[in-house]
Parts: C-alpha cells; structure tokens; sequence
C-alpha cells in the first residue's frame, strides 16, 4: 500500500495506525485538559474579578471614611481655634467689666473718662513742677526786706566806728 509517496506493508500500515490512534488520544486527552483547566481558569477569572470589585469598594469606602476623618480632624482644629477666641473675648470681657462697662461704647466712654482722669493728674504733676514756689518766694521776699530794714540801721554804726 502507498501513501503520500511512502510504501506500507500490512503491519508497518496497522503500526502506523496505532500510533495516530495513540497520537490522537493523547492530544484528546491534553484537549479535555485544557478545557477542564479553561473552566477552573474561568471560574478564577470571576472570582478574581468579584474580589477586584469589592477591593474596589472598599478602597472607596477607605477612602470616604478618610475623607470624613480629615473633615472632622479640620472640624476639631476649629473648634479648637472658636474655643480660644472665646476664652480671650470672655477674659477681656472680665477685664472690661472691672471698669462697669456692658457695651464696646461704655467700654470706650470709660476708658476716655479714665484716660482723661490719667491726662489731668499728669498735668497737675507737671504744672506742679513748673509751678512757682511761693513759700520759697516769700522767705526770700521777707529776707530781702529784713536787709533793706536793716541797711538804714547798720549806716549809723558804721559810720561810729
């Protein structure tokens, strides 16, 4: 027998056979493999992409709670910042209330009467200094007039002696 340009004898044509009969199992049977290892490659395909889903929705749910952290990290700093101002406006106001004052302009009124109280004592100082003193000014007055009364009475013994 011949085939594609090779001669066969009746046991080297049925070895033949057995060989492609053996040959052809063989790659049936890596094809049921491989469809058998598709499924199961298949099945990971989804599960991998299920869990890329819910990583996904995770990351975003991290990333909103992170978001709201900082948010209220922001929110506490404020709070921080609001309850210092207040703590200052309460001291001044304390301080202010000293002086029996309720509003910013009877704040401002007292604090003009008191800085005009501090005006007029500082004049009074200053003028007080530069204030002639009469007591001095009389001893001396009187003195000079005692020499001058003096001078008519000390001529006559001068001129005795």
């Amino acid at each position: 027998m011949r085939l594609d340009g090779a001669t066969y004898t009746p046991d080297s044509a049925h070895t033949q056979l057995q060989r492609v009969r053996a040959t052809r199992s063989a790659y049936a049977g890596r094809a049921t493999d491989a469809r058998h290892d598709l499924g199961y490659l298949e099945k990971q395909a989804e599960r991998m992409e299920e869990l890329l889903v819910k990583l996904q929705g995770e990351q975003t749910e991290f990333r909103a709670q992170v978001v709201g952290l900082n948010r209220q990290i922001d929110a506490i700093g404020r709070n921080d910042r609001l309850l210092e101002l207040l703590e200052k406006r309460n001291k001044t106001i304390a301080e202010c209330s000293r002086y029996e004052a309720v509003s910013l302009d009877q704040i401002t009124a007292r604090l003009d009467q008191i800085k005009g109280k501090q005006e007029a004592a500082l004049d009074l100082f200053a003028s007080e200094e530069r204030a002639t003193d009469y007591e001095e000014e009389a001893r001396q007055q009187l003195a000079s007039e005692e020499l001058s009364d003096l001078a008519p009475l000390a001529q006559p013994l001068a001129s005795n002696r």
